[in-house]
């Protein structure tokens, strides 16, 4: 194995309300945004149109990669980096539920191919 250092800084938001200045905050980091997501409960549960409408408010551009499994395959990852990368994207913006840690585990792959 090679040496390499690894440097991810990741913040969570999490909780009531927290989308509200979602848009704000993710400004200072860029312009481009992966939105990393599951299955269709974020549509449903209101989640999904609330944090895009925050993000174009903020003329922040929404990449999407949808319908990550909970334990995804490295086919999905790798699409997932490979769209990251051929969008040149400035964060990765995961949403959901139990499927956020699987997209945090994406962010970190990400990173490490960048």
């Amino acid at each position: 194995m090679e040496n390499f250092v690894a440097y991810n800084p990741v913040k969570v938001h999490f909780g009531k309300d927290v989308v509200a200045n979602l848009g704000k905050t993710i400004n200072l980091y860029g312009k481009k945004a992966l939105l990393v997501y599951g299955g269709g409960s974020v549509k449903k549960n209101g989640s999904y149109n609330d944090v895009t409408q925050q993000l174009k408010k903020f003329g922040i551009e929404i990449i999407e990669f949808s319908g990550i499994k909970p334990n995804p395959v490295v086919d999905d990852v790798s699409k997932a980096i490979q769209l990251g990368i051929d969008n040149n994207i400035d964060m990765v913006l995961a949403l959901g539920g139990p499927r956020f840690r699987t997209n945090n585990r994406i962010n970190v792959l990400i990173s490490f191919f960048w």
